[in-house]
């Protein structure tokens, strides 16, 4: 089985947006033989999005962990992807190679390139991440960090290579990543700080 974990913010949850990629993960769903468990978890105030995540992992019931934010449209094929790479006992887990922006600007460009630099010369990836629930809780979860995500990623990546396993990321498949955070913060806001709520 996999759980995917999608934390909810509040301003989404008053808004009646308990997922905002439903129609996409149904499609996905639809498409993978294997049975997938979806966990949204609000992320209430007190909590945070990175104890969100952790409680999510805790009550899951999958043998694969898929965390997922609600303003990432995953491709049709992500999940059937994630059940393939989880089935190789190989695999660690990993983020996603390819991903897709919901609108273009020199500012948003310019902080996704400066990302995916950091990220290319540290050989990881980010937007999504899926992993063995052993794995998960071996590495500690989510830490509150700046960066949690990368943090995260690092860690995995780590804790691959130190038991022979290897971080995989998903690359026949693809996320739409949302950019009301730079419509909210600003398209250069990125190289200003990075917004996490």
């Amino acid at each position: 089985m996999i759980s995917v974990i999608i934390p909810i913010s509040i301003d989404d949850f008053n808004k009646g947006n308990l997922i905002i990629q439903e129609p996409f993960l149904k499609r996905t769903k639809d498409l993978c033989t294997e049975e997938i468990e979806i966990l949204p978890i609000l992320n209430r105030p007190s909590m945070g999005r990175v104890k969100s995540k952790n409680y999510g992992a805790s009550i899951a019931h999958g043998e694969t962990l898929v965390f997922l934010d609600s303003d990432c449209y995953p491709s049709a094929n992500f999940l059937n992807e994630v059940s393939r790479k989880s089935k190789n006992d190989y695999f660690a887990g990993g983020g996603v190679k390819y991903v897709r922006l919901g609108r273009c600007s020199r500012g948003i460009l310019t902080g996704m390139f400066f990302l995916a630099l950091y990220l290319i010369l540290r050989q990881i990836t980010i937007g999504a991440f899926w992993i063995r629930r052993e794995i998960f809780f071996e590495i500690g979860g989510f830490r509150e960090k700046k960066f949690d995500d990368i943090d995260f990623a690092l860690r995995l990546k780590k804790h691959a290579g130190s038991t022979g396993k290897k971080f995989e990321s998903i690359k026949e498949s693809f996320l739409i990543w949302s950019t009301r955070k730079f419509d909210r913060y600003g398209d250069w806001h990125w190289l200003k700080g990075y917004h996490i709520n």
